[in-house]
């Protein structure tokens, strides 16, 4: 069971964890779409794409100590307020590298954002809740996904509308967090150091299988949007296709 007061700061949590989710999965649909339109290669495609990843591993590795430093809602108010305006430097430098760049920064908020979220909704949980509470974290990342995913057609790709929609996405992600009552937990995140040769020692196929997943599924995230883009007859057919795509492989 929750505890009372608890309901509150775990809609506040994944209301916010969903208004995120869904600017970053149509922020990723739209780069590798509009890069295609600036006439970007298929490798610079994929670079860009995996500046996101490398972010990703960085705030995995460092977001514990922002989050020891300052405090749950002080980590996610900044790195949103970051990602948010990351989201609008691609529109001011086309460039491939740039982007790539931008990208990685994305990245590496978004780890900070989602360590902050599974270790306040752990700090909620108990052990006869905790399957519940995650289940339902995972699903509404799978559909605020699919929703990020629906809002391509709802403008222009090669105009700035929907680079303005993520950024506000995510500054508005900030608000069930920041103003919620209830206190964030109170310990502190801990740093503990991957091995990785150890952890290879004692499941060889689990490592290898995450990293084949990992980059197999990187790939997809990147350069399906160009393909689906390439094969269907309009832009809104393909965004109705895509999130389909895209949940499958997630799951």
């Amino acid at each position: 069971m929750i505890s009372r007061g608890q309901p509150k700061l775990l809609l506040a949590v994944l209301a916010g964890y969903a208004l995120m989710q869904m600017g970053n999965t149509l922020q990723g649909t739209l780069l590798s779409v509009r890069g295609g339109l600036e006439g970007f290669s298929p490798a610079q495609i994929g670079t860009v794409g995996a500046g996101f990843w490398v972010g990703v591993v960085i705030g995995s590795l460092r977001g514990g100590r922002i989050i020891a430093r300052v405090g749950h809602i002080r980590t996610f108010a900044g790195l949103a307020a970051i990602a948010s305006s990351a989201a609008l430097l691609h529109l001011l430098v086309i460039d491939p590298y740039v982007w790539m760049v931008a990208r990685a920064l994305t990245g590496f908020c978004f780890a900070g954002l989602f360590m902050v979220v599974e270790s306040w909704l752990n700090g909620i949980a108990t052990p006869g809740s905790r399957g519940r509470i995650m289940s339902i974290y995972g699903m509404t990342g799978l559909f605020a996904g699919i929703g990020g995913q629906m809002l391509l057609p709802a403008a222009d790709p090669g105009g700035y509308a929907l680079f303005c929609v993520i950024a506000i996405a995510i500054a508005i992600a900030l608000v069930p967090t920041a103003l919620t009552r209830v206190a964030a937990p109170a310990e502190g995140a801990t740093e503990t150091g991957i091995d990785l040769a150890r952890l290879y020692r004692q499941s060889p196929f689990g490592t290898v299988a995450a990293f084949l997943c990992g980059v197999t599924t990187s790939a997809f995230f990147s350069l399906g949007p160009v393909f689906a883009g390439g094969t269907a007859s309009t832009p809104p057919r393909s965004a109705c296709s895509w999130p389909a795509a895209r949940s499958a492989a997630s799951c």
